[in-house]
């Protein structure tokens, strides 16, 4: 008996209503996570002006009938930082709109596409705090050169070293951070590697405590807590492909820090689309820019931070 069928193949599909959209990794960098960002950047300036005020001189002991009193006064300076407009930009050809207005998703293409120029921006904006723009002489968040840095043969991935090697050493440098900065700063924060936030997530013996549990409950202190965060940026692969380290260094970074605005802060323009003059069309594309201005990370106090080169794992 002759059959045919009835159904083509697509008539039995099942399509799900929502778009699969990848993830991508946190950009704490950018998101205030290690620095304060403040949104604030007013459009056009080209130049960030920070006013440093210090104090000169000391109060002394003086007699009764002192007239020649010790004087004190004001040192007032300035800081200044350069303004860097990041671009990126979406664009379709003369078919690609005609096949995406055919298929009724001409709306929702062009809101994946803005939100992948944004992305990319932001992405950009992450790399420069954390690293600098070097072709422009600029530092970032993770090497700064008037930061103290500690070249340190500590082997946290050695096993002979013990949890209580691991405290000590941490313990250590944070009471060289506060020595450092005369008493005056403690930090709340570290950053460290991928590999070594996993090696301090060991538990100590048979207890439910991790290392990083241990360290993070010991160095808090009077309410104010330490975290320890995990930060691919400071991956020793990435310090060196973007110039921090030398090729061949083979040392992660820690970086002790505290989060505050008047510790080391940035400013960001947030990202916009140029006016329609500016987009453009050439040979049947059509190209829509955008930007986003941003300055490098600020550093207002230079004792608040220590950066400690370690071995990475092998």
């Amino acid at each position: 008996m002759a059959t045919g069928g009835t159904q083509l193949y697509r008539y039995l599909q099942q399509r799900l209503p929502d778009m699969i959209t990848k993830r991508y990794e946190d950009l704490p960098y950018d998101a205030g996570l290690r620095v304060a960002s403040d949104v604030n950047l007013q459009a056009g300036a080209q130049e960030i002006v920070a006013e440093v005020l210090d104090k000169v001189g000391d109060a002394q002991v003086v007699g009764d009938g002192t007239f020649d009193f010790p004087i004190v006064d004001l040192n007032l300076s300035e800081d200044r930082y350069k303004v860097l407009m990041v671009g990126s930009a979406m664009s379709w050809t003369f078919q690609q709109e005609r096949a995406m207005t055919f298929a009724g998703n001409l709306t929702q293409m062009n809101a994946q596409r803005e939100a992948t120029v944004t992305r990319s921006i932001a992405e950009r904006r992450n790399k420069i705090a954390a690293y600098g723009e070097s072709r422009l002489g600029i530092t970032g968040f993770l090497n700064n050169a008037s930061v103290t840095l500690v070249n340190s043969s500590f082997n946290f991935h050695s096993a002979t070293i013990t949890p209580d090697d691991m405290y000590q050493f941490f313990l250590t440098q944070v009471e060289l951070f506060d020595t450092g900065s005369n008493n005056v700063m403690t930090p709340t924060h570290a950053t460290v590697s991928t590999k070594l936030y996993y090696r301090l997530s060991q538990r100590l013996g048979d207890t439910q405590v991790t290392v990083k549990d241990f360290i993070e409950q010991m160095l808090s202190t009077e309410g104010i807590p330490f975290k320890i965060h995990k930060d691919k940026w400071s991956n020793s692969s990435l310090l060196e492909a973007n110039g921090v380290q030398a090729s061949g260094t083979n040392k992660d970074r820690i970086t002790l820090f505290t989060i505050s605005r008047d510790m080391a802060s940035r400013m960001v323009e947030p990202t916009a689309m140029m006016p329609m003059d500016y987009v453009s069309v050439k040979n049947g594309r059509k190209v829509f820019p955008f930007y986003s201005c941003v300055t490098p990370v600020m550093f207002h106090q230079i004792p608040g931070f220590r950066y400690i080169d370690v071995p990475k794992a092998v």
